[in-house]
């Protein structure tokens, strides 16, 4: 039932689309918005629909991916000093690199770089420094960092999921 349900939302989405795509090419040709609709039994309406279809799909794919691998950027870029920070407990070596990595986020103002990623950067940093201050031991801040790995990781996939690319599907996860 779940899967028949997925479905019919993305083909409501895909037919929401491109009825409105529509709308728009007979209001900017003819000045009426429902014009299509007396076409609809014809191989030129099926060839404009595949057409709109086209470009629905193309505009989907390219805008979602671009902004997907914008956050699977930010999400590999917290990877990279969750388990750097890993590393670097189990064998007892100082984070140097930390306060590189956290003065970097905080003041970038990048497109790639939101909110939520400076706030995930900060709190890192944070526990970080509670642990080098030893306000918390060894175990609680290998636990928060494993923790928040296994977070991360689950977000940096789920932008490979291939449902992703309906907006519909995307709003309802």
């Amino acid at each position: 039932m779940k899967y028949i349900t997925q479905a019919f939302l993305y083909v409501f989405e895909l037919f929401l689309a491109i009825s409105i795509m529509f709308c728009i090419g007979n209001l900017i040709a003819q000045n009426k918005v429902f014009a299509w609709t007396e076409n609809i039994i014809s191989y030129d309406f099926l060839g404009k629909f595949l057409l709109l279809y086209g470009i629905y799909q193309i505009a989907i794919f390219v805008l979602i991916s671009l902004f997907d691998s914008a956050r699977r950027d930010a999400t590999l870029n917290k990877i990279k000093i969750i388990k750097l920070g890993i590393v670097r407990s189990e064998f007892k070596r100082t984070y140097d690199e930390m306060n590189v990595f956290y003065y970097n986020y905080k003041n970038n103002n990048s497109i790639l770089i939101n909110k939520t990623d400076k706030n995930d950067i900060e709190e890192i940093y944070q526990i970080y420094r509670q642990y080098i201050e030893g306000t918390i031991d060894k175990e609680v801040y290998d636990f928060y960092l494993k923790n928040k790995l296994v977070l991360l990781e689950d977000k940096y996939e789920f932008y490979n999921l291939a449902w992703r690319l309906s907006l519909i599907l995307r709003l309802c996860k």
